[in-house]
């Protein structure tokens, strides 16, 4: 491709290539706190409550029966499982609103470069169309140039008034060195 282009294409990946390693680092660090809290902190937390009352002799745990310990203790467990499982899902919400944040922020940029590129070939356009020969397009059964001017990315002319015509089921063949005009033809 010609410098431009390559320039663009090189300045993008290298923005996508920071995204990428800034998503990655996020999502590592959500993950360790998210092991971290699933782990160790609702571990701590579950037996604080389930060994404290009955530690403390809280809530009349001292007149329970053996049995009635063991379903304070299952009762309690399960519930700190629940909230343990609750959070895990609350850091899988927050890794997913991350990737879609992400790719939101991708697509934002994309359309706002869009919105913000100048017309290509703006003056080369306008003096085709005041030109006595103004770009029309007619419904036909065969491909028609006439006095078509073909114009590099860069505003360069590469070809001038070109007129050729290739009927319906014919095949052509382009040839010419890199940067004469092929793709810019189609």
């Amino acid at each position: 491709g010609e410098e431009p282009e390559l320039r663009v294409l090189d300045d993008q990946f290298q923005k996508l290539l920071r995204h990428c390693k800034h998503a990655i680092n996020l999502s590592f660090n959500s993950e360790v706190v998210r092991q971290y809290l699933n782990k160790y902190f609702v571990t701590v937390i579950g037996l604080f409550l389930l060994a404290r009352p009955l530690r403390l002799g809280m809530n009349d745990m001292d007149s329970y029966s053996a049995d009635q310990i063991a379903g304070y203790f299952t009762s309690t467990w399960r519930n700190m499982e629940a909230m343990a499982s609750a959070i895990q899902d609350l850091f899988e919400l927050t890794n997913r609103i991350g990737r879609l944040s992400g790719l939101a922020s991708r697509v934002k940029g994309l359309m706002n470069n869009l919105e913000a590129r100048p017309p290509v070939l703006e003056k080369q356009i306008l003096a085709a169309c005041s030109s006595n020969h103004p770009a029309k397009y007619k419904k036909g059964g065969d491909l028609v140039f006439e006095h078509v001017s073909v114009y590099k990315p860069d505003g360069s002319l590469l070809v001038k008034d070109l007129n050729f015509s290739v009927k319906r089921r014919q095949r052509v063949l382009v040839t010419g060195p890199n940067g004469c005009g092929k793709s810019s033809l189609f």
